[in-house]
């Protein structure tokens, strides 16, 4: 055999060996997953503290020897599959906030991204809480939680920061707002948890899509697809804000003609009708002579 045919034949050699290896690596993921989904559903059927490595092995259909040569013990298996749940969560997070977009279009693509049925799906979610609940007496749960957890909460408090900084009212306690969000969003995860047979997520968007457009100033004025409009009524914090009152007095009405009345109303000397605009006051008036006459008051 030439040098030539031998180099041709380890090429291929190697290609095929690459190939393999490769298959091998994917199907090696593939199972990993498998037996994760396979736990986060034991989870979810008999609780945490019941799941052993054979009822994993059940669900995933395979053998309790494959359960073990992916995971040393259970106590990986459950670090693994929370951090699995917390990458995934961590990653709709990030896509629905990454990229160009005002904070209210964030906060409205972050609603549908944590209330899409992949990710507020009832075995998840029941699994979450399952982890919550043993944060507190297991260091590696809540290590693996809470930094970023923490990270996500910052980003979302953030959004509603940047909003009322630029709408300019003190008043307004931005936190608070985003602390509601917050647990609204986790009530409707207990909620897909608790009655999984009942729970309506676009019901549950709306109702989030709703609590936005009633806190933010101005914001969410386009509705969310799909979504029927309530009404016509103007936000609650409109009617005492003083930042809005302002404006309107020295945008609309400041600088736009405003009725007094009509001429029907000024029959006779001496009748008069006032007006007061803001802080602006003027006075029109039927004179002697038969003429309407307007002052503006600057005393």
């Amino acid at each position: 055999m030439g040098l030539r045919s031998r180099i041709e034949r380890n090429d291929r050699t190697d290609t095929m060996s690459a190939s393999i290896l490769g298959q091998s690596s994917t199907a090696r993921l593939d199972r990993r997953k498998q037996l994760i989904d396979a736990t986060v559903s034991v989870i979810y059927r008999d609780g945490l503290s019941r799941l052993t490595l054979a009822k994993v092995a059940t669900t995933a259909g395979l053998s309790t020897g494959i359960v073990n040569s992916y995971f040393k013990s259970k106590e990986q298996l459950l670090l693994d599959t929370l951090q699995v749940l917390v990458l995934e969560y961590e990653t709709a997070v990030n896509k629905a906030l990454d990229g160009e977009m005002s904070s209210e279009e964030a906060l409205h693509r972050l609603v549908d991204a944590l209330l899409s049925p992949g990710l507020c799906d009832p075995e998840k979610a029941a699994v979450w809480y399952a982890f919550m609940g043993e944060s507190q007496t297991r260091e590696g749960y809540n290590a693996a939680v809470r930094a970023r957890e923490q990270v996500i909460r910052s980003r979302i408090a953030g959004l509603f920061g940047e909003f009322f900084e630029i709408f300019g009212d003190p008043e307004i306690d931005s936190l608070a707002i985003a602390r509601g969000f917050d647990a609204m969003i986790d009530s409707f995860w207990a909620e897909c948890a608790m009655t999984p047979d009942v729970f309506d997520h676009g019901a549950a968007k709306a109702t989030c899509h709703g609590y936005l457009r009633s806190v933010l100033p101005g914001g969410f004025d386009r509705l969310p697809q799909n979504e029927t409009p309530r009404g016509t009524l103007l936000a609650p914090w409109t009617y005492t804000s003083s930042e809005l009152f302002r404006l309107e007095r020295d945008e609309l009405f400041h600088c736009n003609w405003m009725l007094i009345g009509h001429v029907s109303d000024f029959l006779k000397a001496g009748d008069y009708r006032t007006l007061d605009v803001g802080n602006e006051r003027a006075i029109v008036i039927h004179d002697v002579t038969g003429e309407l006459r307007a002052f503006h008051n600057v005393c």
